[in-house]
């Protein structure tokens, strides 16, 4: 029995070695059809939830808090990857320098 991770990695790594078919990934579609345990799936149920929310008399804060309680990290790390996908152009490192060089 594997006593650290170390140790379950390289037993994963033999098992492939010996028997492809032992350890098979998940196919998109596979993904999919598993219905709400993605977080893109738990994001748009959450979503048709929230348009059910606003039809009732709630509070801003109270929607804010379900939303933030019920989606954990997914949410916070889309906004995450949003924030710091957001470039200036007057940004020094923002790709021109490749665009010229491919101009050139």
């Amino acid at each position: 029995m594997p006593e650290n991770l170390h140790e379950c990695q390289t037993l994963c790594h033999d098992l492939e070695q010996h028997d492809s078919e032992a350890v098979h990934l998940p196919t998109l579609k596979e993904l999919e059809s598993e219905g709400d345990t993605g977080p893109k799936n738990l994001i748009n149920k959450e979503f048709k939830r929230l348009k059910e929310i606003k039809g009732h008399k709630k509070s801003e804060k109270d929607l804010e808090f379900k939303e933030q309680e019920e989606l954990g990290t997914a949410v916070k790390r889309r906004v995450i990857v949003v924030h710091h996908a957001n470039i200036l152009k007057s940004y020094p490192d923002n790709g021109s320098d490749i665009q010229k060089m491919l101009e050139s």
